[in-house]
């Protein structure tokens, strides 16, 4: 399903001339802005964990939006930084 979207999405933004950017990939398209993309949401998972007071003593984090990226870099960040689950 995510896969039929993201190739509708990539024609139409094609047939206006306009750029396509997602943290989805799949294998029809997979490329540099993909990466791009997941490496912003490190930086700003990693400024957001050096601002909050306490952040060791967090219990959970619920994170919604898109088809996971953003929450796999949420966790990503808290496991690396804490390497515990």
């Amino acid at each position: 399903m995510m896969k039929d979207l993201g190739a509708i999405v990539a024609r139409v933004a094609r047939m206006n001339g306009w750029r396509f950017v997602s943290s989805t990939s799949w294998s029809e398209f997979d490329n540099s802005i993909v990466q791009n993309v997941r490496n912003a949401y490190m930086v700003v998972v990693e400024e957001a964990l050096q601002v909050i007071l306490a952040v060791e003593n967090i219990m959970h984090a619920f994170v919604c939006g898109g088809v996971g990226s953003i929450a796999a870099a949420v966790f990503h960040g808290f496991f690396t930084r804490f390497c515990r689950i």
